[in-house]
């Protein structure tokens, strides 16, 4: 195999296992696509647009050697199909443990964790402001965790 398709490959095998046990009779995970693809819409293309972004910044790039060389919006296709796969898989796991494991419920301090950690990442991105990316992210993060408990 050439290593051109390695990111592909890597996006393709991540995604196998779960599609197919998505048709698993106790999971039945397929019967809540409807509702998963359009909820992943709006986290891929914020995500899409922030990578596009930071590309043209500089501040990562991609390695051709791993990639199709297929671009879109500067963008290698493997990148923009890692927003759908990863959140596909990352759904269709939990979606099991709740599945397998229907009493395990939320931790009892999960709620003191995150606002510990909406508070930690916050004073971070303020502290690493001069690393753009770094800070953007604490700080994204740190608000969105924020406002989950308002809202």
């Amino acid at each position: 195999m050439q290593s051109q398709f390695t990111y592909f490959l890597i996006l393709a095998v991540s995604l196998a296992g779960p599609l197919v046990l998505s048709f698993d009779k106790k999971v039945a995970f397929y019967t809540k696509w409807k509702y998963l693809f359009p909820a992943m819409v709006f986290p891929a293309v914020f995500y899409i647009v922030w990578d596009i972004y930071f590309t043209r910044l500089g501040v990562w790039s991609f390695n051709p050697a791993y990639i199709t060389g297929i671009k879109l919006a500067g963008l290698p296709l493997e990148e923009i199909l890692f927003f759908i796969v990863v959140p596909y898989c990352c759904v269709f796991i939990y979606e099991c443990v709740r599945t397998y494991f229907p009493r395990l419920g939320s931790a009892p301090g999960g709620h003191v964790f995150l606002r510990i950690l909406a508070g930690c990442l916050l004073v971070f991105g303020a502290v690493f402001y001069d690393r753009y990316y770094t800070a953007s992210t604490f700080l994204f993060f740190g608000v969105f965790v924020f406002l989950y408990y308002i809202f």
